[in-house]
C-alpha cells in the first residue's frame, strides 16, 4: 500500500501513526490531494479546499468502478477514512453512505440550484462560485498588465543606453523601434479586450444551456487518478476533473446542461437527464 501526496512525498505501507502527520499537508496547502492506492486499479483519494472542506472518492477495480463517499468531511474524518481503508475490511463504508455516481452528487448542485437555472437565475451559492472565477480571472490579468508596462519601460531604456540620440543611425531606427512598440502594446490591448469580451457572461452571471447527446474523452493531462476528462454536446465542450464526473455521463444518452460561459474552461452549474 502507497501513501502519496501532490508534492511528490510517497510513503511505502503506511503506517496508522502516519496519516494525521502526512495528510496535514492538505490543510497546510503544500499539497491539493492525496491519493492511498492498494494496488493498479484500487485506491482512494482525497482533495479539499481552503475552509478545510474535503471530498473523498474510492475505485475498486477499474475507473467504470469509481465512486464519491462525500464531498463535505473535515480533515480529522478524512484521517480516519484513511486509517480504516489501510487497516482493510469496509468498515469506513459503513461509517459514511457511499455515493454513487449521481450528478447532483459529483457536481455538487440541489434540487434549488436546478430549478433555479431553469429560470436562468443563480442561487446565492453559485453567485459566490462565479465570483470565485472572476476574482482569479481579474487577479491574473493584473500581473500580465505589470509585466507588459515593465516591459515598455525596460524597452525605452535600453533604446536609450544602446543608442546615441544625435546619430544618424539611431534617427533611421527610431521609426521601426516604435513600430514594434506599439505592435507589442496592440497585441496586449487586443487580447486584454478580446478576454474581457469573452468573460462578459463570467461577469453579469449570465446563464447559457446546452442539450444533446454526449461525447466524451478519457484523455489524460496530469495523473491518471486527477486526469482532465473532456464532455462534448454539439460544438461545446466541457472539463471533467474526476473520473466520478466522467462516469456519471453515460454515451449516448442525452443531457441539458446548465453552464456559464468561460474563456479557461466553461463553467457547469447543474446538469439534467432527459
Amino acid at each position: 500500500m502507497i501513501l502519496e501526496l501532490e508534492s511528490g512525498k510517497t510513503i511505502k505501507d503506511p503506517k496508522y501513526e502516519d496519516f494525521p502527520r502526512v495528510l496535514r499537508e492538505l490543510k497546510n496547502e503544500t499539497s491539493l490531494y492525496a491519493i492511498l492506492e492498494s494496488n493498479t486499479n484500487e485506491f482512494i483519494q482525497t482533495s479539499g479546499n481552503k475552509i478545510d472542506v474535503y471530498n473523498v472518492e474510492y475505485q475498486e477495480g477499474g475507473i467504470e468502478k469509481h465512486y464519491q463517499l462525500g464531498s463535505s468531511f473535515t480533515l480529522e474524518q478524512v484521517v480516519s477514512i484513511f486509517q480504516k481503508y489501510a487497516k482493510g475490511g469496509n468498515s469506513w463504508k459503513e461509517d459514511y453512505a457511499m455515493m454513487s455516481n449521481k450528478l447532483s452528487s459529483v457536481f455538487e448542485f440541489s434540487d434549488e440550484d436546478l430549478n433555479s437555472n431553469r429560470m436562468n437565475q443563480l442561487t446565492p451559492k453559485q453567485k459566490k462560485i462565479v465570483q470565485r472565477y472572476l476574482k482569479g480571472r481579474n487577479f491574473g490579468l493584473k500581473p500580465a498588465t505589470f509585466v507588459m508596462v515593465g516591459s515598455v519601460i525596460f524597452f525605452i531604456i535600453m533604446a536609450y543606453l544602446t543608442n546615441d540620440m544625435d546619430s544618424s543611425g539611431f534617427e533611421t531606427a527610431l521609426p521601426y523601434l516604435l513600430l514594434v512598440l506599439f505592435l507589442f502594446i496592440g497585441i496586449f490591448l487586443f487580447f486584454t479586450i478580446l478576454g474581457i469580451v469573452k468573460s462578459r457572461d463570467l461577469k453579469t452571471g449570465r446563464i447559457s444551456k446546452v442539450e444533446g447527446v454526449v461525447n466524451k474523452s478519457d484523455k489524460s493531462l496530469k495523473k491518471k487518478k486527477y486526469a482532465n476528462y473532456i464532455l462534448k454536446i454539439g460544438a461545446t465542450y466541457f472539463p471533467l476533473y474526476t473520473p466520478a464526473q466522467y462516469n456519471t455521463f453515460e454515451k449516448g444518452k442525452s443531457y441539458c446542461v446548465y453552464y456559464i460561459k468561460n474563456p479557461n474552461a466553461n463553467i457547469i452549474l447543474s446538469v439534467e437527464e432527459f
